[in-house]
């Protein structure tokens, strides 16, 4: 029987050399006897002409799968919090989900809660209530409100379009999708994440639906960079079991 196709879901990411970096996980995979295809996002891997929100991308997304007969799908991070979009619609070709630290769950901590509500405000006021100011004046006092927020993916950003795509990412929740997804789920998450932190994996954990998680020790936000070998491991192990 063949196997299903593995398709990739990056994450967020400015990098020219994302790409390369999944490089050695997809070489193992493919050695596991797996077809992988690596999934392009607008504002990534191809311009992005308007601002997306996560249904945009949810769209774009099953475009590419449609010359697929039966696929899986692997999402890290802001591809993970697609990934779960995606599996929630239950499609037919969808058989499993592999979903490495993702997002989508927001943190209601205090701390958390002021730090959105700051990014809110200067994201969208900040050039008018600052406007006043010399323009150096002006971005020197932005880069201290963006540092101070740890937004520093927002500051790099120069298209509007996907300044206002962060936006929207950022602030949306995929928990109420958890109980709609009846897929075989693989979560592998690196104890040491500090931009998915590793709370959060229990909550995706007893979410879905008979999900298996995976911790990597010693593992930060990108175990399939750092540790390719595990990662297939656990991978194709799962899906040797799981999926027909």
């Amino acid at each position: 029987m063949n196997k299903p196709t593995i398709c990739i879901i990056h994450g967020w990411s400015l990098e020219k050399q994302i790409k390369s970096r999944w490089q050695p996980l997809i070489t193992l995979l493919e050695k596991a006897g797996y077809k992988v295809k690596y999934l392009s996002l607008p504002g990534f891997d191809e311009p992005l002409l308007e601002p997306f929100d996560l249904d945009m991308y949810q769209d774009h997304l099953i475009k590419q799968l449609e010359k697929f007969s039966s696929v899986v799908i692997i999402g890290h991070s802001f591809g993970g919090q697609l990934a779960v979009c995606l599996a929630a619609k239950n499609l037919k070709k969808i058989k499993a989900m592999v979903l490495i630290a993702p997002a989508g769950v927001i943190d209601k901590s205090l701390f958390k809660v002021i730090k959105r509500v700051f990014f809110k405000l200067i994201a969208k006021t900040g050039s008018l209530v600052l406007g006043f100011l010399p323009t150096p004046v002006l971005l020197f006092f932005r880069k201290i409100l963006y540092f101070f927020v740890r937004e520093n993916d927002y500051l790099k950003l120069s298209d509007e379009n996907l300044k206002k795509t962060m936006q929207k990412a950022i602030s949306t929740e995929v928990i109420d999708d958890f109980a709609k997804i009846k897929l075989p789920t693989l979560i592998i998450w690196g104890d040491k994440d500090s931009f998915t932190p590793i709370k959060n994996a229990p909550v995706f954990a007893s979410g879905i639906h008979k999900a298996q998680l995976k911790i990597l020790k010693g593992e930060r936000h990108r175990p399939y960079y750092s540790k390719p070998e595990q990662v297939a491991s656990h991978i194709t192990y799962f899906l040797d079991r799981y999926v027909d």
